[in-house]
């Protein structure tokens, strides 16, 4: 991850650590939830967050160099938009049932937003797909479109 602001991102990384005993990886945490206290458990919560926003901005860094994109940055709002939704969408197959509800995916946002080379212009492009909740839509949300 390309990080412009690193002290904040070492605050971020220090206030949300994974819990005793909790690998950072997402398919031991099913097992590991059986036997953690919940709070423990809301400790790994706020701990996904941190992960699935630095795997979210790798994954979009991967793509943007996959196309070979060279021009400023400006000009990536309209090619980040959708390669943040697609890449976003990967990474919560990759958390399977920790998967980032809309809350952490605003929290990861945001996070981004203060730390990332690319996180302005991540949120420029995604303030539309945010305030109409395309990033996960709901059930109830694809049935009212209907």
């Amino acid at each position: 991850m390309k990080i412009r602001d690193p002290q904040i991102w070492a605050v971020i990384l220090d206030a949300n650590p994974f819990p005793s005993g909790c690998a950072p990886h997402p398919a031991q945490w099913c097992a590991w939830c059986l036997t953690a206290t919940p709070d423990q458990r809301g400790e790994l919560y706020g701990a996904v967050v941190v992960l699935a926003a630095e795997r979210w901005a790798d994954a979009m860094e991967r793509a943007l160099e996959a196309t070979g994109f060279a021009a400023p940055l400006e000009a990536a709002r309209a090619v980040l938009a959708p390669m943040a939704v697609a890449t976003l969408r990967d990474v919560n197959g990759e958390l399977g049932p920790f998967a980032l509800t809309d809350f952490q995916t605003g929290c990861a946002l945001t996070m981004l937003e203060q730390t990332w080379l690319y996180g302005d212009l991540l949120r420029e492009a995604l303030e539309i797909q945010l305030l109409e909740g395309l990033l996960v839509p709901s059930a109830g949300r694809a049935a009212r479109r209907a």
